[in-house]
C-alpha cells in the first residue's frame, strides 16, 4: 500500500510538472487548450494536497529553524498563489466554465491571473529546487558505482550552465514586472522571436533554482542540515537522524544504517549519519544543570546532537552489543541526550518516531533492542518496528551484507519510517 501511494506521489509531481510546461505555450495552444489543461492542473494540484496531507500536521509540532521556515513559506505561498490562479482562472474561463458569470470582476480576474501565474512559476521552481539534492541522488545511486562522482561532476556543470542563462532571461524578460503588476500584459514572449525558442527559454528558466541548488549544493550547505562530517543527504523538507554509537565509524553498525538510508531516500526522505564517536562520552552527573541550560552542561558530543536534534523529523540510534547490552557509547549518549532535552523543554524529539537498529556477532540484540525501546516510551516518541526484530548479525561490515535477512529487516525499517513520515 504504502509503495502504490509513494508511486502515485511521483505520477501526480510529473504530471503537474509536464502540465506547467504545457500551459507556458499559450500562443502554440489556443485558449480552450489552454483552459482544459489547467483545469486538469487544478485536479492534480488537489491530489498532490491530498497525498501530502500530512505535511500539514507537522507545522505545530517541533522547533522552526531557519529551513524549516523557509520552506514552510515557499509551499504555503504556492498553494495560495495556486489557488489565486484556479479562482482568476474560473472567472477568466470563456470554455470550461462559461457558465460562471462574473464580467464586474474581469478586470481584477486579468490581474491576479498575470501576477499569480508569475509568482507561482518562481516558487514552484523553488519548491523543486529544494528537493533537487534528492533527485541528484537518485542519479548519483543509479549510475555504475565507479561514475558516481563524474555522474555529480557534470550535473553540477549543467546546473551551473542553466543558472547562468536562467538568470540572465529572468532580467531580460521583465519577470518582475508582471509579479508586482507594473504591466498589464507580459511582453516576456517577444513577437519577433520564435515561439519554440521562447518556450525553450521559459523552460530553462524554470529549471533554474533546480539546477542552481544541485549545482551549489544549497540544500547541504544551510545550516543544520549536513553532519558530523559534512555529509549532506536526501531531502531536507523531511529528514530522519541516524546517530551511529558504534566506536568503530565505518563498521558493522553503519552498514546497517546505510541500508536504512537508502531506502528512505528511495521514499522520498532524506536523512544523516551522526557518529558518537570513539572518544570517551561521560555518563549523567545528575547535576540538574539541564533544567536552565536546556543542553548538558558537559560540552561535548551530546551538544553537538542537540544542537540539530529539532532540524529533523524522526530518529534511528544503532548500536553493537557489548556483553549482552547496548554499548557504553550508546547509553551514556541516550542517557544525557533525552534527560537534557526533558529537563529544558526542549521538545526536539517529542511525537517525533524513533527506531533502534543492533549488530552482533551471536546473541544480545533482543536484550539490546528492549532498552533502547525504554528510552523512546518515556520520551513519547512512536517507536519504529520492521518485519523483524531490528538486527543484523555479523562480526564485519562484509559479514553483515552476508545476512540477507538482517539486510531486508533494515529496508523495510527505513520504507516503514518512511510510511509514518
Amino acid at each position: 500500500m504504502k509503495q502504490t501511494i509513494m508511486r502515485m506521489r511521483r505520477i501526480i509531481d510529473l504530471l503537474m510538472t509536464l502540465t506547467l510546461f504545457f500551459l507556458m505555450g499559450y500562443q502554440l495552444w489556443g485558449e480552450a487548450a489552454h483552459e482544459w489543461v489547467g483545469t486538469v492542473m487544478g485536479v492534480l494540484f488537489l491530489l498532490h494536497q491530498w497525498y501530502n496531507r500530512r505535511w500539514y500536521c507537522t507545522l505545530t509540532q517541533g522547533p522552526w529553524s531557519l529551513v524549516r521556515t523557509f520552506h514552510m513559506l515557499v509551499n504555503l505561498l504556492s498553494v495560495l498563489a495556486m489557488l489565486a490562479l484556479l479562482a482568476s482562472g474560473v472567472v477568466l474561463s470563456s470554455h470550461v466554465f462559461d457558465f460562471v458569470v462574473l464580467s464586474d470582476f474581469i478586470g481584477t480576474a486579468q490581474r491576479v491571473h498575470l501576477a499569480a501565474s508569475h509568482w507561482l512559476y518562481v516558487l514552484l521552481a523553488l519548491h523543486i529546487g529544494l528537493h533537487g539534492q534528492l533527485l541528484a541522488g537518485a542519479f548519483k545511486r543509479r549510475a555504475h558505482a565507479p561514475h558516481g562522482a563524474a555522474v555529480a561532476a557534470l550535473l553540477r556543470l549543467v546546473g551551473a550552465v542553466f543558472a547562468l542563462y536562467g538568470l540572465t532571461a529572468f532580467v531580460a524578460r521583465d519577470f518582475l514586472d508582471a509579479m508586482f503588476l507594473r504591466v498589464h500584459f507580459f511582453l516576456g514572449m517577444r513577437q519577433n522571436r520564435p515561439l519554440l525558442s521562447m518556450l525553450i527559454t521559459r523552460r530553462l528558466w524554470f529549471v533554474l533554482p533546480w539546477e542552481l541548488t544541485v549545482s551549489c549544493d544549497l540544500c547541504g550547505a544551510l545550516p543544520g542540515d549536513k553532519d558530523r562530517d559534512g555529509n549532506g543527504k536526501g531531502d531536507v523538507s523531511v529528514k530522519v537522524l541516524l546517530v551511529n554509537g558504534s566506536p568503530h565509524q565505518k563498521g558493522c553498525t553503519h552498514t546497517a544504517l546505510d541500508v536504512v538510508a537508502k531506502a528512505l531516500n528511495d521514499d522520498g526522505i532524506g536523512c544523516d549519519e551522526f557518529w558518537v564517536g570513539n572518544q570517551a562520552v561521560s555518563g549523567c552527573l545528575g547535576c540538574h544543570r539541564c533544567n536552565a541550560l536546556n543542553r548538558c552542561v558537559l560540552q561535548d558530543v551530546v551538544n553537538e546532537c542537540l544542537e540539530i536534534a529539532g532540524d529533523y523529523d524522526g530518529f534511528i540510534f544503532g548500536t553493537p552489543v557489548h556483553w549482552g547490552g547496548p554499548s557504553g557509547f550508546i547509553v551514556s549518549f541516550m542517557d544525557r541526550l533525552f534527560y537534557a532535552d526533558l529537563n529544558g523543554g526542549g521538545h526536539r524529539f517529542l511525537h517525533k518516531p524513533a527506531a533502534a537498529v543492533m549488530n552482533a556477532r551471536r546473541a544480545g540484540t533482543t536484550a539490546t533492542w528492549d532498552q533502547l525501546n525504554k528510552y523512546f516510551g518515556l520520551m513519547q516518541m512512536p517507536i519504529i518496528t520492521s518485519r523483524y526484530w531490528n538486527m543484523v548479525h555479523g562480526q564485519t561490515p562484509f559479514e553483515v551484507k552476508q545476512d540477507l535477512e538482517g539486510m531486508q529487516t533494515m529496508a523495510v525499517l527505513g520504507h516503514n519510517m518512511a510510511y509514518f513520515l
